[in-house]
């Protein structure tokens, strides 16, 4: 796998404090575009963005060994459209580790996050650590219900959040992912012998889904603000993915459903979900101060 370095002279691409030197963007000669599964008859589309052969990925980890958890981030946007009410059912992304790295099998798992939207169109979250603008962050570790690690390389992971039993309720508006591989380590390590994983792009040779993805990663790499990928210099603008969702009655909400935090055990709400005439319910945490 080659390293590819980015010809910027920005000064958010310069290292701060790190005994390594890697570029933000790596090349993967296994991508050989996406092969996800159907979706459910019931579900609805809210962003599909297959890999179509593309070799570019920018670092996407979180580094837990840490004090603060360092953590490289990107994030897409993604729409739910005005009149439905939903909850995300399940969150498809490619990427690839690079060459050095360990498996995403012998991470600590896979995290998500959701934050909402700023008027600027920035996520909300300035600081995805921190709960301020972050709607929803869940660590599936490897082996958990929902959690399948596929592709080429085992390097693409898809979350069924039925059977995580963490189905995000969202109203109408734009919305913010991010998916990262948490890693035991303080950071990549030289040549990311501690772990890297990288989202892998969407479109190539000209096809653009229109939804520019952003980096945050101020520990590693002094990128302190969510910035797009085209003022980073990159060829590739958005990142290998599909959001489903499926449909709820919002009448059946005991309680405010926003925002949530998958790992704190503070508090439960109730939801109903009306799909295809089958009820289920599901429980929640309420989100507290992390910081």
């Amino acid at each position: 796998m080659k390293l590819l370095q980015i010809a910027v002279t920005t000064p958010l691409l310069l290292f701060s404090n790190v005994a390594f030197a890697q570029a933000l963007l790596e090349t993967d000669p296994l991508a050989a575009g996406s092969n996800w599964m159907q979706p459910d008859q019931t579900a609805i589309v809210l962003a599909n963005q297959p890999n179509t052969g593309g070799t570019e990925g920018v670092i996407s980890s979180v580094y837990s060994a840490s004090p603060g958890n360092p953590i490289t981030l990107v994030m897409m946007d993604f729409d739910v459209p005005a009149g439905r009410n939903v909850r995300l059912s399940r969150i498809d992304a490619d990427g690839f580790v690079s060459v050095n790295s360990p498996a995403v099998s012998a991470s600590a798992g896979v995290e998500y996050f959701v934050c909402s939207n700023t008027v600027d169109n920035l996520p909300a979250c300035a600081n995805p650590d921190q709960t301020t603008g972050r709607l929803w962050r869940y660590l599936a570790p490897i082996g958990s219900p929902g959690l399948t690690i596929g592709g080429a390389d085992s390097s693409d992971p898809s979350l069924n959040l039925v059977a995580a039993n963490q189905m995000v309720p969202l109203t109408p508006g734009k919305y913010w992912l991010g998916v990262a591989v948490r890693w035991n380590a303080t950071d990549p390590g030289a040549n990311a012998i501690n772990g890297r994983w990288n989202w892998i792009q969407a479109g190539t040779g000209g096809i653009f889904f229109g939804r520019v993805s952003h980096l945050f990663a101020p520990a590693l790499f002094n990128v302190n603000t969510w910035t797009p990928f085209v003022v980073l210099g990159f060829n590739s603008q958005d990142s290998a993915a599909r959001i489903e969702a499926l449909p709820f009655d919002a009448s059946t909400v005991v309680s405010s459903p926003v925002p949530v935090d998958s790992r704190l055990a503070v508090g439960v709400l109730s939801l109903l979900l009306l799909a295809a005439g089958i009820a289920a319910t599901h429980s929640y945490a309420r989100a507290s101060d992390l910081v």
